[in-house]
């Protein structure tokens, strides 16, 4: 159950970070208007962090996610409204906020049933699901049509219906609430390698998926080609997540995580030598 809600919060998400830039652009923005009013969302990724965990202590799991599933379908729904950088700029910083609480529940309660044994596989298994979703959002762009509102609508009921299977699941809730803080500090003494890792693997995706539709765009390439284009790329990393988990769980997971590095570079480097 905690799988079938992401799949459906990975569609509505994705679908909706692809219409925004799109959006966008068809109304004469900024490139660099653009690039701020998507990096907005992972402003409110940060405080979601920051943030929910406490959210998570004072009311549970179950209702953390349906509270930032509701919240974030009706910020959803308020886009097509009202046009205005600035505006969508607060909506996306709220969104952020709602993805960011609702993937720690997510996330929190499937590495907290799992074991250090086949943890790798476990999580592995759950971005499979998620970017499977992702890939869908950004494929169901094609359906945009005359009416604006359509397919934020689309985005919307996708996010809607990823509270239900979490509010109906008879899966165990994890029972401690109170989760444990860590800082920067203790988080690069545990795995200096891992934060790394992350740090640039997060600049890199954000930057792609945010900006790779108004690069299409440039290329004039027609909305079915972005959506192939982004959609490809989501299920590149899909395709690998399963059998670098598996890896990860019998080698070092830090020479993993460099070996997949310098693959990412290399083929960043033949792409732009052909």
């Amino acid at each position: 159950m905690l799988y079938f809600s992401c799949l459906l919060l990975a569609v509505g998400n994705h679908l909706n970070n692809i219409v925004i830039p799109l959006r966008l652009n068809s109304h004469g923005v900024e490139t660099t208007w653009i690039g701020i009013t998507m990096s907005a969302n992972s402003l409110g990724l940060i405080l979601g962090c920051i943030m929910g965990r406490k959210l998570v202590g004072r009311i549970g799991f179950v209702r953390t996610f349906v509270l930032s599933c509701t919240i974030f379908t009706g910020v959803v729904l308020i886009y097509p409204l009202w046009v205005q950088t600035e505006f969508w700029i607060i909506l996306r910083v709220i969104g952020g906020f709602c993805t960011a609480t609702a993937y720690l529940v997510v996330e929190s309660w499937i590495n907290g049933s799992s074991s250090e044994q086949i943890r790798g596989r476990v999580l592995g298994s759950f971005f499979i699901i998620h970017y499977t979703g992702a890939a869908l959002g950004q494929l169901l762009i094609n359906l945009d049509g005359p009416d604006p509102s359509m397919i934020f609508t689309l985005s919307a009921i996708a996010i809607a219906f990823s509270a239900a299977p979490v509010a109906f699941s008879v899966a165990p809730v994890p029972e401690e609430h109170n989760l444990e803080k860590i800082s920067w500090k203790q988080l690069f003494n545990l795995s200096p390698v891992g934060l790394a890792g992350v740090l640039s693997a997060g600049l890199l995706f954000s930057a792609t998926m945010s900006m790779g539709p108004i690069y299409g765009r440039k290329l004039d390439w027609s909305v079915q080609d972005i959506s192939i284009f982004m959609a490809v790329m989501v299920l590149g990393s899909l395709l690998f997540q399963y059998p670098f988990g598996k890896a990860s769980d019998a080698w070092d997971r830090r020479k993993m995580l460099a070996v997949v590095q310098l693959s990412g570079i290399a083929i960043v480097f033949l792409m732009w030598i052909y």
